[in-house]
């Protein structure tokens, strides 16, 4: 039945819902915009583990750049890297002094403390004590403990291990050296990265026990040698380390070696020159690859292996946003020929973050990995250009960071812009700036320009399949795909009688969908999101992708419900089944693994289906959608507690005495995003609940809406519903809100122009379209 001409006072282009849509637009994104800144490979091949005895050397060479492997500078490594296994490494870790290292050695990402470097031989006298007490004296005083009698006692361990229990990790600290001794195989550390007046041993700390020691080991000085020609006093003795290595090799299988000279460099780059610096730092750059050439030499690769890793970043590189190092492996498990690195906790090729370093060690030895541990076992898989794809990767970080800001901050601008232009478009018309034909030229210009910034998102996603090298790039690849894409539709729906936004919405949606279920490359390095690349969490979804996903699946769902005249109860099945199955993408470990964007989705779903009903949502459906909603959760939870264990998944399984501090800590970070943006935060939120009711207040030209444009109406009813709940649960909830909030009131825009009596085929100006998608 066709509608005819409906009056100004319940027309979907009431002068005040014409207001209200754009302002809350221009909240979202507000919200929105102050979330940003702030290889070809071919099988994988596990770490495997053999029953001979086996030999495991770790070099410690901290700051190392990726850039800093070249034939000139690092021949050695250089050469490793073209015939063995080399990766990035996240080094991201939760933070405080040592961090870094006590992750490497704590299979998650903890904590460190001031002082927690404070690392000596059992038998050295502590300096900053004036009563001349040796360490193991200190320590066992300290602990109660017995210190062994030729190790390494770490005397700040108990400190360290108290700040972690406010994460719930303080099982993790001490874990490698603790899986080790339990399964027989001994560990032994070597050197330090000492200044003149300041002790630095943070290698112990990899390996140290759940006590805090290592059986046997040597950090003193006695590994170095006078060199007053630099700034440190002091440089590695490459022969002594390599005798001492040699040594301990005969009574220990692990032993880990800090170079040392490389964090001393960087320690001291205030107090120098940038030339001098660059020198200095050159220097112990290439005798950090003498000893490796060394030490490499000193195992059977048959049955060894030998490890290169930089735990920590340069400052340059940090302030820049990035934290990844250089990691080079060779010997057992790691196959001959160019190979790259990867794991299944960042699930991208090239990339290995901090916390799989100790399952990788335990699998070499054949140790099971205790269910604490949230990282995973490196592995090898072919690549002709491992170094030339690494570099690549390496350099697109700071770029990419840097590159929001060129991109994202005009697109916020231009949104605030045109949904500015929307509101004076629906103002009351003496408050217009232009009437007659101006108006509808208005009309015609902003409806194109909705549909155009609706494929802001696409391309700020896809442009993550490119590597570049400048910011030209992504603002003009930005700019070109939104026209393009925005316009091409706008002419498809006029030639070819399709729905510009819904077909937005489903691309959009499918692009993610699939990009996730075939590796995930376009979520390696997206514009949209800061989670995923400044948090170095390089798999799955970030939330503010997820609310992308989210609104724009449902608007297309309701795109393809529409269409049914009359409606079939199959095609709903269909889409409730496909709209299930985002969900899943969304949340399961192995693809988006985002927990809390999946419970979100599920009760978007939900109450998008209960909306479309006849008898709309009553308080009984939303208490049913509440609790599909929870047992959805609980049965994702224990899928992938069972199968993938990511970061939900081990959460749960370790019992709720270990995830209430976890809990504890999103909710810590929640309110420190909501206190960041409180005012707008609090006005977008409240704008959102009272539009909520309003548009279901009986009586309002709404009611006119509902019966002629239901799926649409759902879909804007369930998405904002849906967004608050998904900024009640998620730690950096207020993106995954205002994305969700941006995407659906860009599609409200739209149709609202849209019904205002654009030239669309089959509708004259001044009348309604008998449905919401043609």
């Amino acid at each position: 039945m066709k509608a005819g001409p409906v009056s100004k006072r319940h027309s979907f282009s009431s002068k005040v819902a014409r207001v209200i849509f754009p302002a809350i637009v221009c909240i979202a994104s507000f919200l929105l915009f102050s979330s940003f800144p702030k290889a070809r490979a071919g099988d994988s091949d596990s770490f495997s583990s053999v029953e001979t005895e086996k030999k495991m050397v770790v070099l410690i060479v901290d700051h190392l750049r990726m850039e800093d492997i070249s034939p000139s500078l690092t021949p050695f490594l250089w050469n490793l890297s073209k015939k063995h296994s080399v990766g990035l490494l996240s080094t991201r870790a939760a933070g405080g002094l040592g961090a870094e290292y006590l992750s490497l050695g704590s299979g998650a990402r903890v904590r460190g403390v001031n002082g927690s470097d404070l690392c000596l031989n059992t038998q050295e006298v502590i300096p900053t004590f004036s009563t001349g007490m040796s360490a193991g004296q200190a320590y066992l005083e300290f602990t109660g403990r017995e210190p062994p009698p030729n190790g390494v006692v770490c005397l700040k361990w108990e400190e360290v291990r108290q700040k972690n229990e406010e994460l719930g990790l303080e099982e993790n600290i001490g874990l490698l050296g603790q899986c080790l001794d339990e399964g027989g195989i001994n560990v032994a550390v070597v050197g330090n990265s000492d200044l003149l007046e300041a002790l630095s041993r943070n290698a112990t700390l990899i390996c140290a026990n759940k006590g805090g020691s290592i059986p046997l080991g040597d950090v003193s000085d006695s590994n170095l040698e006078p060199f007053l020609e630099k700034a440190t006093g002091s440089r590695v003795d490459l022969e002594k380390v390599t005798n001492t290595t040699r040594r301990f090799l005969g009574e220990s299988s692990f032993v880990v070696v800090d170079s040392g000279d490389t964090a001393r460099v960087e320690k001291e780059q205030k107090s120098m020159s940038l030339e001098l610096f660059e020198e200095r730092r050159n220097e112990a750059i290439s005798q950090a690859d003498h000893l490796a050439e060394e030490l490499f030499g000193l195992l059977d690769m048959k049955t060894s292996a030998f490890v290169v890793i930089s735990p920590r970043a340069t400052e340059d590189e940090l302030k820049q946003g990035n934290y990844l190092t250089p990691l080079v492996a060779a010997g057992e498990g790691f196959d001959s020929g160019p190979r790259i690195l990867s794991s299944d906790s960042t699930r991208r090729m090239g990339i290995v973050d901090n916390s799989d370093f100790l399952p990788t060690v335990l699998n070499f030895f054949g140790i099971p990995i205790p269910g604490v541990v949230s990282g995973s076992g490196m592995k090898s898989s072919s690549c002709s250009e491992s170094l030339e794809y690494l570099g690549k990767l390496d350099r697109q970080v700071p770029i990419t960071r840097n590159a929001r800001w060129m991109t994202i901050v005009p697109y916020c601008v231009l949104n605030l812009i045109l949904f500015a232009l929307i509101i004076v478009r629906f103002f009351p018309r003496r408050f217009r700036l232009e009437a007659g034909e101006g108006s509808q030229g208005l009309r015609r210009v902003l409806a194109p320009l909705c549909i155009v910034f609706l494929a802001g998102p696409l391309a700020f996603i896809t442009i993550s399949a490119f590597f570049y090298e400048n910011y030209a790039f992504p603002v003009l690849y930005c700019i070109v795909f939104m026209l393009i894409v925005g316009l091409g539709v706008w002419w498809l729906q006029k030639e070819k009688k399709l729905d510009s936004a819904v077909s937005l919405c489903l691309l959009t949606a499918g692009v993610l969908i699939l990009d996730a279920l075939f590796g995930g490359r376009l979520l390696m390095f997206p514009l949209l999101g800061g989670g995923a690349l400044e948090g170095m969490r390089f798999f799955g979804f970030s939330n503010v992708i997820a609310g992308i996903l989210i609104s724009s699946s449902i608007w297309g769902a309701a795109g393809i419900i529409s269409r049914d005249e009359p409606q079939s109860g199959t095609r709903r099945l269909l889409v409730l089944v496909g709209l299930v199955f985002m969900s899943f993408v969304l949340g399961f470990g192995m693809f988006g693994a985002n927990f809390g964007g999946f419970v979100t989705a599920i009760f978007t779903v939900l109450i998008f289906f209960f909306v479309l009903s006849p008898e709309f949502l009553s308080w009984k459906k939303f208490v049913l959608a509440a609790i599909i909603t929870l047992v959805s959760g609980a049965l994702m939870l224990t899928i992938d507690a069972l199968l993938v264990r990511s970061h939900a998944g081990r959460g749960v399984s370790l019992g709720m005495e270990r995830l209430i501090p976890i809990i504890q800590n999103k909710i810590s970070i929640h309110l420190q995003e909501i206190t960041k943006f409180l005012i707008p935060a609090v006005i977008f939120i409240l704008a959102i609940i009272a539009f909520l009711f309003w548009i279901r207040r009986p009586g309002s030209f709404w009611m006119r809406e509902w019966e002629q444009n239901k799926p649409r109406m759902a879909a804007l009813y369930s998405t904002l519903l849906g967004s608050l709940l998904g900024f009640a649960i998620n730690d950096s909830g207020i993106t995954l809100m205002a994305s969700m909030a941006l995407i659906s009131f860009l599609c409200a825009s739209y149709y609202a122009l849209r019904g205002e009596g654009l030239d669309i085929p089959g509708v004259s100006p001044g009348v309604r379209p008998r449905a919401l998608f043609p």
